[in-house]
């Protein structure tokens, strides 16, 4: 199994945890808001640029708990427990979920960036 497929299955797993706990969940990756933006079939980038690279950082999830409050849910799927910084967008209101084959982790993005300051 590819990354991508571990990557759409740890998508999976989180996304049904979030259902399961009563929260409303939406598909919010650029994979799935503008699907003529993601790769072309030989594995081109189809867009380049600064515009680019922040639509392709786009969190996978929008969660809404029974509140109403809204959060954004970015899964990562990885060998190792550590944060994947390279890869974290510092949206507000927003959750990184890491799934390795031992843990599932999680942590706020305003969290992780303060502790590398």
């Amino acid at each position: 199994m590819d990354s991508w497929e571990k990557g759409r299955k740890a998508e999976k797993i989180v996304g049904d945890l979030f259902k399961e706990a009563g929260f409303k969940v939406v598909k919010y990756g650029y994979e799935y808001t503008v699907p003529e933006l993601t790769y072309e079939k030989n594995g081109n980038k189809v867009i380049k640029g600064k515009a680019a690279e922040y639509i392709r950082h786009q969190p996978d999830f929008i969660v809404v708990n029974d509140m109403n409050e809204a959060f954004f849910i970015e899964v990562k799927h990885r060998s190792s427990q550590i944060f994947p910084d390279k890869d974290i967008f510092p949206y507000p209101n927003c959750y990184v979920v890491l799934l390795t084959k031992d843990f599932i982790l999680a942590q706020s993005t305003s969290k992780l960036f303060s502790q590398k300051e």
